[in-house]
């Protein structure tokens, strides 16, 4: 069995899997060879393709520890010069 898209700037056709690339339209067309015993075979189907809505979904986002150095100066009311740090 092989299969064509009749617009590939449509669909592309690899194996049997379709891979839609834009909107538009255009016909799947499934073949199958014949034997001694059957006749080719050829099935054409319409495919539409249109604009729809994509929602993508992302698991949880794990919690992230930062760590940060914070320096605090200032001057006590005896002129003495004071430094905080917090790590």
């Amino acid at each position: 069995m092989t299969y064509s898209s009749s617009n590939p700037a449509v669909a592309t056709i690899s194996s049997s899997t379709a891979t839609l690339k834009a909107v538009g339209t255009s016909d799947i067309t499934a073949r199958q060879a014949g034997n001694t015993t059957y006749a080719p075979a050829k099935y054409i189907r319409p495919l539409n393709v249109s604009k729809g809505d994509q929602t993508i979904t992302f698991g949880p986002i794990p919690d992230k520890v930062v760590e940060i150095l914070i320096l605090i100066y200032s001057n006590s009311k005896f002129g003495i010069t004071c430094k905080l740090h917090k790590q």
